[in-house]
């Protein structure tokens, strides 16, 4: 027992070990993701889930698209298109598509770190980037007093303040179109705008932050939330999961080419040198295709040896059996007659299916009968049924 006793030690506390791991408790995750399913603190799945209550009554829809593709789906019901992101460089077709949106009588909300790219050109825009300076530092203390506040309280001796996280640095509108500003920070910039676009209006955010999961919980600021949401009309909401911090994917190869001017030309190049390519050197080079050779009819040469052979035995009354066999199974399959006796009856029910005139329906019939009687005929009276038989077969319908 003793030679076994260390072994036992060792995998006691190796179990103890595991169970500590397992049931301790876990430390936050502070990694900035504002993914839509994280529980994370920087996560936004609690507003996610919050949005029916925010815009009661209606439809909440997530794409995982990117706008140029999406929006085409939302053209006949005014809706809500809302972003919270990180930095957001948003492509030239689907900056051109959501300002589109926009100009139709739509909203658009967007949270962002920074507004780069096309959208931040279009819109004439720009926001200093010191946001998230110093998130390895977490448990620092406190360097700065920060919050934000709504500018119509701003006048108002009991002005609210929704208070931030001290040890981060949050980023402000630099510069912006003549419009709105809706929210200020403690500096008095300006973080929450307002642009009208066309028929519909524009909503931008400097700090996505305050709209993670982080300030949902907290007593206060979700109230800021929600009314910095409440800026857009009770309607349909589309929910952004396409631009999100880590998506480095683009839709295609192709598209990644073509955002690229000097690659798209490149592209283009190479198009055209594989097309003349094609072309020219395709003609020299290919090689001589054989002649095929027609395929040997062989039901032919069948024919022709079965014909010999009844010709021989003279068999003529073997052979209208089975012509009128196979005319039988004629009728029968196409028109669900019964051939088992070709009295009047049938020869109407078949007159009338066929549309052969009831005159030659009759005297087809008197010549199948009478052939049926007799035990032999002749090379004339096989000749007559076969003509009778095959004018049938033309003149049905």
């Amino acid at each position: 027992m003793r030679s076994k006793l260390p072994y036992i030690i060792v995998a006691l506390l190796f179990i103890g070990y595991i169970l500590l791991e397992t049931l301790a408790p876990k430390p936050h995750d502070w990694e900035v993701t504002y993914g839509t399913k994280e529980t994370k603190p920087f996560g936004t799945r609690l507003l996610h889930e919050r949005l029916p209550d925010l815009f009661p009554g209606q439809p909440v829809k997530t794409v995982q698209n990117s706008p140029s593709k999406t929006l085409a789906e939302f053209e006949s019901t005014k809706s809500n298109y809302i972003i919270v992101t990180g930095e957001l460089d948003m492509a030239s077709a689907d900056a051109h598509s959501l300002l589109d949106f926009a100009r139709r009588g739509n909203n658009v909300f967007i949270a962002a770190e920074m507004f780069t790219g096309p959208l931040a050109d279009s819109l004439d825009i720009e926001n200093k980037k010191a946001f998230l300076a110093r998130t390895e530092d977490l448990n620092a203390s406190a360097t700065a007093n920060n919050w934000l506040q709504f500018y119509e309280d701003s006048g108002f001796a009991t002005t609210k303040h929704y208070p931030l996280m001290d040890y981060i640095h949050y980023n402000f509108f630099d510069k912006y179109p003549k419009g709105d500003f809706i929210s200020l920070d403690e500096n008095q910039n300006a973080v929450f705008v307002h642009l009208p676009m066309g028929d519909g209006h524009i909503f931008l955010h400097t700090v996505p932050l305050a709209f993670t999961n982080y300030y949902m919980v907290d007593p206060v600021n979700h109230e800021y939330i929600s009314r910095s949401l409440s800026f857009m009309p009770v309607a349909p909401v589309i929910w952004d999961d396409y631009y999100k911090p880590g998506r480095v994917e683009l839709d295609s190869s192709v598209a990644y080419l073509l955002e690229s001017s000097a690659l798209r030309w490149a592209w283009i190049m190479t198009l055209c040198t594989l097309l003349a390519y094609v072309v020219f050197e395709g003609k020299r080079r290919q090689r001589i295709i054989p002649i095929a050779e027609p395929a040997t009819n062989n039901t032919l040469e069948f024919t022709e040896t079965v014909s010999r052979l009844y010709l021989g035995h003279a068999d003529h009354k073997d052979i209208a059996e089975k012509k009128v066999k196979f005319f039988k199974e004629y009728v029968h399959n196409r028109w669900v007659l019964s051939t088992q006796e070709f009295d009047e009856q049938f020869e109407s029910r078949l007159a009338a299916k066929s549309g052969v005139a009831m005159q030659d329906i009759q005297d087809l019939c008197r010549n199948i009968r009478g052939i049926q009687a007799v035990k032999a005929i002749d090379a004339h009276a096989l000749l007559l049924l076969n003509r009778k038989i095959e004018s049938f077969y033309v003149n049905s319908q």
